[in-house]
């Protein structure tokens, strides 16, 4: 059989069937140690199966097609439920009751043994919620209580709107945790960024300025030194080693906040954030510094800096208005990386110190197999990155009238 199979059903320990694509069915009546091809009488893909009795098999697929044999497998007939849906799981109670749905919200019912199937209204455990989402399993509890699950088909298009999807194993929506976990990263990003800026970029116009010199000898060597070392190690020995020495551990228990004031006045917020912040931007701020510094030397040996010199103006005037607007214009390209480089690293930062943010949301998710939230995280944390450099292409037209679209 070349087609692949979907899925598989048994009456009892020797008698089953397995069903696949293009109308595959195999029979077996040695406990699966051979099996034997049946016609299913249809061409369509199949994609569940499913016993009412000992002779009576179900098999569902698309277009809304139904195969279902009454004598044991020996002749199978095609049968058209009456709803062009891909029908995606079918399941019997008994001889009489069965179930089946499908990827557009579809939940058809039958009283006579499969004979005649008619659309069922569904309830969702979330009010005033429309079942239009692609239903893929269905099991009952017992004769009354039936449960069918399932994620929105139209996912791509539902996203424009803001659905994003629910958890499968819990019943929080993916948009909502992201709502809950994007200001708390943002805010650390953002600490994390500004902190790299305010350090990196004096001190690697002063080490251009002051070449050679004790002060950028070491400004180079503390730069090295910050991309050679990894944030998590770094990170981990922050919490580690003054917890030995001293009995001293960061804050890893989230304080949270009721406003947007609190978020930025709260001293006990700044406090949790600072750390692991800091601990984020030493590799950003190494980067920044060196391509500063590079820029900036390149820039002081340039005709109109010479110029500039001659007319006797002010050491300060020289450096802040003719060198460092035109050094940093390749300085903002690293800076845009640094950004997509400081939300990627959040996955690590957020675990080591407790940050419940948007990078712990991706690596809980991960870890439960929440493939729905991962996916959502992905698409908020690639839109943030797209966006950035967005902003970067802006900023070159400020910085340089050279670039500016003109007609």
């Amino acid at each position: 059989v070349e087609n692949n199979l979907t899925a598989l059903a048994f009456t009892d320990p020797f008698n089953g069937w397995v069903v696949g694509e293009k109308g595959t069915i195999l029979h077996t009546i040695d406990g699966g140690l051979s099996w034997n091809p049946e016609s299913s009488g249809t061409s369509v893909d199949l994609l569940d199966v499913a016993l009412s009795d000992t002779q009576k098999a179900w098999a569902v697929g698309k277009d809304g097609v139904i195969a279902h044999t009454t004598n044991g497998g020996t002749t199978w007939l095609e049968q058209s439920s009456g709803f062009d849906d891909k029908l995606t799981s079918v399941t019997f109670r008994d001889s009489a009751n069965g179930v089946v749905v499908g990827e557009r919200g579809t939940i058809l019912i039958t009283v006579d043994g499969g004979f005649s199937w008619s659309r069922a209204i569904a309830e969702t455990t979330k009010e005033n919620e429309k079942v239009d989402k692609g239903l893929r399993d269905i099991e009952f509890f017992d004769e009354n209580k039936g449960w069918t699950v399932g994620w929105g088909s139209d996912w791509k298009w539902g996203i424009m709107g803001g659905n994003l999807g629910h958890a499968v194993l819990s019943s929080f929506s993916a948009a909502s945790e992201i709502k809950r976990a994007l200001p708390i990263s943002a805010v650390l990003g953002g600490m994390a960024f500004l902190f790299a800026l305010i350090v990196a970029i004096p001190i690697g116009v002063l080490s251009a300025v002051r070449q050679d010199t004790i002060g950028d000898y070491s400004a180079r060597t503390a730069s090295i030194m910050g991309l050679a070392v990894p944030s998590f190690w770094l990170g981990t020995m922050i919490i580690v080693l003054p917890a030995v020495w001293w009995g001293w551990t960061p804050a890893s228990r989230f304080p949270g906040w009721d406003s947007w004031y609190t978020l930025f006045f709260s001293k006990d917020l700044f406090f949790f954030f600072a750390l692991p912040a800091a601990v984020e931007s030493l590799p950003r701020m190494a980067g920044i510094m060196r391509m500063t510094r590079a820029m900036t030397l390149e820039v002081m040996r340039q005709d109109y800096i010479r110029t500039a010199w001659a007319k006797g103006l002010q050491e300060r005037m020289v450096v802040i208005r003719h060198a460092v607007k035109n050094a940093l214009i390749p300085v903002v390209s690293v800076i845009g990386l640094e950004v997509a480089a400081i939300i990627g690293e959040m996955v690590i930062i957020e675990n080591i110190f407790g940050v419940p943010g948007i990078g712990s949301l991706l690596f809980r998710s991960i870890a439960n197999r929440e493939f729905v939230v991962v996916q959502a995280v992905i698409l908020v944390i690639g839109t943030s990155v797209l966006f950035i450099n967005l902003i970067t292409d802006v900023l070159y037209a400020y910085l340089d009238p050279r670039i500016r679209y003109k007609e």
